[in-house]
């Protein structure tokens, strides 16, 4: 079985972070070995730093799952796992994992590395830090939120 990217491309816009996209990224272990510590040989850029708490509805509604509505069916699929609690009444949902975020200047860092290490070019990350950047240009706070699946 293998393990895919999710992310969504995130801008605050008066005060809230709002979805700009959500990119298809193929699977690259080397790539998410970088980012997160994945089924890559590297060690991580930056340790996974969980859902940021200002995180869009989209991400919100994929990543968090209310534990008094889904309480039957969480306890169901977790037999002798343990459930990151998130915040309060919410935690992870249980089939995702390694949840994290990078500003436009982490993903310029980590495609660097990558770059320098790896023969596969990963295209689909490029365009993703360079619209990164063309969003910085028009709104404060950019942010690439991720997170994997199994």
């Amino acid at each position: 079985m293998g393990c895919d990217i999710h992310c969504v491309v995130e801008y605050n816009w008066d005060g809230e972070m709002f979805e700009f996209c959500s990119p298809n990224i193929s699977r690259n272990y080397d790539l998410f070995g970088l980012m997160a510590g994945v089924r890559g040989p590297d060690e991580p850029f930056i340790d996974p730093r969980g859902i940021p708490k200002d995180a869009c509805s989209t991400v919100r509604r994929e990543c968090i799952v209310p534990l008094e509505a889904a309480r039957t069916d969480i306890e169901k699929c977790l037999i002798g796992q343990s459930v990151k609690i998130f915040k309060g009444d919410t935690a992870y949902n249980p089939w995702l994992h390694d949840f994290s975020w990078f500003t436009p200047s982490e993903l310029q860092a980590v495609m660097r590395d990558y770059n320098k290490k790896y023969t596969y070019r990963q295209t689909e990350m490029t365009v993703v830090e360079a619209m990164m950047w063309k969003l910085h240009e028009m709104y404060s706070q950019v942010r690439l939120v991720f997170w994997f699946d199994n």
